[in-house]
């Protein structure tokens, strides 16, 4: 695989979405009082904090590992359909199924790839406000060890989840 094509699937596909993976802004957290009191209780950790008040990330992370599985069978075409208008917008069907299997296909099979992190965001620069969970896997392919992955669904205006972004590092 060569290094440019890694280059411009990143660019033509989530430059923008997934900066928030290395740094963007903190994800939303919900300020609204129960409606009824609990037992006192000891305050969470901080590093709990946010994953009490935060969204579940679980819808998102099923679409994305069935899109995933869609890019793995090599159905780039399905897997455009599929993704959220932001990607859709962002490059044709034509010139992303040119572009992913010049990135993926030299890189083999997926041999394994697990769930690094999944964080709930409601702002991620360059793209609209709206509801993002950024997800890197970790992923070893059959010519690729030690690989990144990262998939950014978007919830659309009808509640459901679609990929608006994909990086390979």
């Amino acid at each position: 695989m060569r290094i440019g094509d890694l280059k411009r699937l990143s660019v033509l596909l989530a430059a923008a979405t997934l900066s928030a993976a290395c740094g963007g802004t903190r994800p939303s957290t919900s300020t609204t009082p129960k409606s009824t009191p609990e037992p006192a209780s000891p305050p969470p950790l901080a590093s709990n904090a946010a994953a009490d008040t935060a969204p579940s990330t679980a819808p998102a992370t099923t679409v994305a590992q069935s899109w995933l599985a869609l890019v793995d069978a090599a159905k780039y075409d399905e897997s455009w359909q599929s993704s959220a208008p932001l990607l859709q917008k962002a490059i044709s069907e034509q010139d992303w199924v040119a572009t992913a299997s010049h990135a993926r296909e030299p890189l083999g099979k997926v041999l394994s790839r697990q769930i690094r992190s999944a964080v709930y965001r409601t702002a991620v620069p360059g793209a609209p406000a709206g509801k993002y969970v950024i997800i890197q896997f970790d992923t070893n392919f059959e010519h690729k060890a030690s690989a990144t992955e990262t998939v950014t669904p978007a919830e659309d205006e009808d509640g459901s989840w679609k990929v608006s972004g994909y990086f390979i590092k």
